[in-house]
């Protein structure tokens, strides 16, 4: 009997503990496009801005924030403010390019496997929200 006890005792204490939440890992895929149509711009520049847009395209897959701020003084609309805030760090594990002719200039694709960890994503949007107010 008492070892019945123990063993009620010991899942007790296991069952009670706070549970560490696991990290959540997700890949997502992003496209980014860049014309070539200024002729000062190198193919590897172009790759690299078309490679930021589809990072950016995968981040704005996994967290985008809807924040809104409406005033009214006297009956009156005095503001009316729609912000999408976007952030996360993202570990790219794969970028693959495409390039092709289209209207008589280059264009420059690029897909980007990326992972993110979507743990971090709520206090980095928090950040940039603080960044904003005090700009």
């Amino acid at each position: 009997m008492k070892k019945l006890y123990l063993l009620a005792a010991a899942l007790c204490l296991l069952l009670c503990q706070p549970q560490q939440a696991q990290a959540e890992i997700l890949a997502y895929e992003g496209v980014g496009e860049y014309y070539m149509e200024e002729e000062n711009i190198s193919l590897s520049e172009a790759k690299d801005k078309a490679k930021l847009m589809a990072e950016v395209a995968v981040v704005e897959q996994a967290s985008v924030k809807v924040a809104s701020t409406t005033e009214v003084q006297k009956s009156k609309l005095t503001k009316d403010e729609i912000e999408l805030i976007a952030a996360g760090i993202i570990k790219v594990q794969d970028v693959k390019y495409n390039i092709s002719s289209e209207l008589d200039t280059l264009l420059v694709k690029a897909v980007v496997k990326a992972e993110i960890d979507t743990d971090e994503i709520p206090a980095l949007v928090e950040q940039e929200l603080a960044k904003r107010k005090k700009a």
